[in-house]
């Protein structure tokens, strides 16, 4: 006799591989270099440490144009998926900043407040940048842990992305996620962004 199972409650994480990436990737590192030259400080108060956490506002930089039509339309593509209802929601993106992670450099695990979608664009990287890393949601199943033959989406207590240039990476704002350190010598270079949504009014 077998049973019939219901998966309840999906946790999804959505990547999407940029056709244009190699040109507009060469574009995009002009730019973040350019705020970096302007801005060698940075935000200080987020979840970069060692590494450079540019301000916020990239969504007004001309140059980040391109990048942000593309994240739009990926952005559109997972609310119809989910049946958001479009037609009385206003999705827009809220902010937007670069982030230069250095030999060494990380992020500490965090999540989104407020939004309810985010994301993040790989501009530059190699295999051993440091992996972004995303922490089962459920509390529960780590307080009463079960061995197990081999681990997966059902018993898996981390789910890990490998930096891959000109890949977008989409989830959740509440799902906490963080970065582990970049190993190698050449600069991690990444763009993220938020996402909210608002009722249109009548």
């Amino acid at each position: 006799m077998s049973g019939t199972r219901i998966d309840c409650f999906p946790t999804s994480i959505w990547h999407f591989d940029l056709p244009n990436a190699p040109v507009m990737n060469q574009q995009l590192i002009a730019a973040i270099k350019a705020e970096q030259a302007t801005d060698q400080v940075g935000l200080r108060d987020r979840s970069s440490v060692i590494g450079w956490h540019s301000h916020d506002r990239l969504t007004q930089n001309p140059n980040f144009k391109e990048f942000l039509d593309i994240t739009g339309k990926n952005v559109v593509e997972i609310a119809r998926f989910a049946k958001w209802d479009l037609d009385r929601l206003t999705m827009v993106i809220s902010n937007c900043w670069a982030l230069v992670n250095p030999k060494y450099a990380t992020n500490v695990v965090h999540d989104h407040p407020n939004c309810v979608l985010s994301g993040v664009y790989y501009v530059q990287a190699t295999e051993n940048s440091g992996d972004l890393f995303f922490i089962d949601p459920r509390q529960a199943v780590r307080m009463n842990p079960i061995p197990v033959t081999e681990y997966n989406q059902w018993t898996q207590g981390k789910l890990v992305y490998k930096p891959i240039v000109g890949r977008m990476v989409i989830f959740p704002s509440w799902l906490l996620h963080g970065v582990g350190a970049n190993l190698a010598d050449a600069e991690r270079i990444s763009i993220s962004f938020n996402v909210k949504v608002a009722l249109k009014q009548a």
